[in-house]
């Protein structure tokens, strides 16, 4: 019996990358507190991605795509995690994210 744990493995990284104070969620510096799904404009970059989560240099396996839609504009800014894996996996998945 083989239990398949790629969907949990996503959702635990995804919860990294939003609510973690050291990836894209705002912290207040001068009271030492962290808004977790508040997203910094400032930390929304490949650096902050790469130094918050870090697999190893050959990460084969997790790769992630941003994109923030502004909300009183309609410009849009996106990031990707691990471009490399990113890339070759793109053509793998359908458009809600899921292997095909």
């Amino acid at each position: 019996m083989s239990i398949d744990a790629t969907g949990v493995q996503g959702e635990i990284l995804m919860n990294r990358f939003l609510y973690s104070p050291t990836c894209f969620s705002y912290v207040n510096t001068q009271i030492s507190r962290s808004f977790p799904g508040i997203i910094d404009i400032n930390k929304f970059n490949t650096e902050t991605l790469d130094t918050c989560v870090y697999f190893g240099e050959a990460n084969e396996y997790a790769a992630a795509h941003f994109t923030l839609h502004y909300l009183d504009t309609e410009e849009e800014s996106e990031t990707i995690y691990n471009r490399r894996a990113y890339e070759e996996w793109k053509p793998r998945v359908n458009a809600a994210g899921l292997a095909v």
